[in-house]
C-alpha cells in the first residue's frame, strides 16, 4: 500500500460518522488519545533501512484532530498523507444540521476498512465510558494484544489454504501476465471538460430496512446470499453504462475487484492493521444476458474463494514478488486496469466496531451520543474509476461510492450511483418468485474493502 501511494491517487481512504446528542470536545480528545495508545500502527511512521521498509514508533505530540463546529468552519479537506513524516490518520469534526459530522482519514498501509472501524469503535467506546450517566449502560472495550501485530503475516497464512511458497519465479510471472493479459474493459468515461468542481468525499445512498429485507428475501428465494445479488446488479450496471456510451462488445471482459477480510479467530485481539486481500471476478458482457445464470456463477465462484481462502494466493504472491527486483514495481505500474470497479461488502458494520455498545434500533449508543450513521469507501487506483463499499448499519443498507474525478464528473458519478440503486430498488419492489437456483448451502458472506 505504501509503494502504491501517489499524489494523484493517494492510498488513503475516508469514513464518515454522524452522531447526535451532546457531543463534547474534551472527552472526545481524551478518548482519541486513549485509543491511539492501543493501536500502535496509528502512532507509527515508515522508514526504509537495508532496502526494506519498517514501522517506527512515533507517538503523537499533537492530536490529529481538527475540531471546528463554528458556522464559518472550512469543510474537511483530506489529502495525501506522507507516512514517512507523520502517522497515517487525520480527523475532522464539523456541525451538520444540528448533528455532528466526524470525518476519519486513514492511510491504507496502516489499516484496512475493518481496522478503521475497529479504531473508530474504540474511540467512541472510550468516549461513552467517559460521558455515560451513572445509571446508563456503558460501552465495553475490546481486549487487544499488541504482540499479534508482529506475527500478522504468519497468522494470515495459518490453516489450510493455498500458498505460493513453492512456486518458481517464472510461474509467478506467468500468473501476473494472466492477471493483466486478459484485457479488462475500464469503466467508460464520457467526454467532459476538465474543471475544478466542489464534490463530496463520497456519494452515499441509504436503502431503508424494508428494502433491505426484500433484497434478502429475493436472495433467499434464489438460494444465494445478498453479496452475490449485489455483485450481479453491479455487473449489469457496468454493462449498461458502457453500452450506453458505445464502449462494450459482447466478448469483452468486465472484472469486479472483491476485497477479502483475511482475519480469523486468532486475530480477535489484534489492533487496527491491514489484513485485506483481493480477488477478481471476471465476466464477459455476453455472460450478463442470462441474469439467473450470472447470479448462480457469482455465488459458486465467491463461495469457492472464501471456503478455500484463495485471497492467500495474492498475499503470498506479493511476498514472493518482493524478493524479485523490479517485479512488484512492474505489477504496480502496469497501465492496464486490474478491475473495472471495486465492490467491497462489509456486512454488518456494528460487529466490526471495536468494543460492545448499548443499542438503540440497531445504532450504537456511546454515553451522551448516538452514532446515527457510519459510511466509507475504498481508495481507487489508476485505471479503476470506481469503488463501492456496502454495509448494514441501523438495519439499513449503506452504499458509498468513490469515482475518479479525473474522468467522471460529479453528475456522471451520481448517474452511476442512481443506476445501481435503482436496480436494487426495482428488485426489492418486485421480489419475484422464481424457481430456485441450485447451489451449495446458503450462507451469509462478510467481505471487506479497504
Amino acid at each position: 500500500m505504501y509503494r502504491d501511494d501517489s499524489p494523484q491517487y493517494p492510498m488513503a481512504f475516508c469514513l464518515e460518522t454522524i452522531v447526535s446528542g451532546q457531543f463534547d470536545q474534551e472527552p472526545f480528545e481524551l478518548a482519541l488519545k486513549s485509543a491511539l495508545d492501543r493501536h500502535p500502527l496509528l502512532q507509527a511512521t515508515v522508514r526504509r533501512q537495508w532496502n526494506r521498509y519498517h514501522w517506527v514508533h512515533a507517538p503523537v505530540t499533537t492530536l490529529p484532530l481538527d475540531w471546528d463546529v463554528s458556522p464559518s468552519a472550512v469543510p474537511p479537506l483530506p489529502c495525501q498523507i506522507d507516512i514517512t513524516k507523520r502517522p497515517g490518520i487525520q480527523i475532522w469534526v464539523r456541525e451538520l444540521d444540528g448533528e455532528f459530522l466526524v470525518v476519519w482519514q486513514f492511510h491504507h498501509a496502516c489499516c484496512d476498512g475493518i481496522g478503521s472501524l475497529q479504531f473508530i469503535g474504540d474511540v467512541f467506546a472510550h468516549y461513552g465510558i467517559k460521558t455515560a450517566q451513572q445509571d446508563q449502560s456503558r460501552p465495553t472495550l475490546q481486549a487487544l494484544d499488541h504482540n499479534l501485530l508482529k506475527h500478522r503475516g504468519d497468522l494470515i497464512s495459518a490453516g489450510k489454504s493455498p500458498s505460493t511458497s513453492d512456486l518458481s519465479v517464472s510461474t509467478l510471472i506467468r500468473r501476473f501476465r494472466r492477471l493483466v493479459g486478459r484485457r479488462t474493459m475500464p469503466l467508460a468515461s464520457p467526454p467532459r471538460q476538465v474543471k475544478t468542481e466542489s464534490r463530496p468525499l463520497m456519494l452515499t445512498e441509504v436503502l431503508d430496512r424494508t428494502t433491505l429485507k426484500m433484497l434478502n428475501r429475493f436472495a433467499s428465494n434464489n438460494d444465494v446470499n445478498l453479496n452475490s445479488l449485489l455483485m450481479r446488479e453491479m455487473f449489469l450496471t457496468l454493462k449498461d453504462w458502457n453500452e450506453a456510451i458505445g464502449e462494450m462488445k459482447e466478448n469483452q471482459w468486465l472484472r469486479l475487484g472483491m476485497p477479502l477480510n483475511m482475519r480469523m479467530h486468532e486475530h480477535d485481539k489484534i489492533p487496527a492493521c491491514n489484513m485485506v486481500s483481493i480477488m477478481f471476478i471476471p465476466r464477459r458482457a455476453e455472460d450478463c444476458l442470462d441474469e439467473d445464470k450470472l447470479l448462480l456463477g457469482i455465488q459458486t465462484q465467491t463461495l469457492k474463494i472464501l471456503h478455500n481462502r484463495l485471497g492467500n494466493l495474492v498475499l503470498s504472491g506479493i511476498r514472493r514478488a518482493r524478493k524479485v527486483p523490479g517485479l512488484l514495481r512492474l505489477v504496480l505500474k502496469s497501465k492496464r486496469p486490474f478491475a473495472t470497479a471495486i465492490l467491497a461488502n462489509l456486512g454488518e458494520v456494528r460487529k466490526h466496531l471495536g468494543g460492545e455498545f448499548p443499542h438503540l434500533e440497531g445504532r450504537c449508543v456511546a454515553g451522551n451520543i448516538v452514532i446515527e450513521h457510519v459510511g466509507g469507501v475504498a481508495p481507487i487506483r489508476p485505471g479503476t474509476l470506481m469503488a463501492v463499499s456496502i454495509g448494514v448499519y441501523g438495519r439499513q443498507l449503506m452504499i458509498n461510492m468513490n469515482c475518479d474525478q479525473n474522468y467522471l464528473s460529479q453528475s456522471q458519478s451520481q448517474q452511476l450511483m442512481t443506476s445501481y440503486v435503482s436496480r436494487l430498488k426495482l428488485l426489492a419492489e418486485k421480489v419475484p418468485r422464481k424457481k430456485s437456483l441450485k447451489t451449495d448451502s446458503l450462507i451469509q458472506i462478510d467481505l471487506t474493502e479497504n
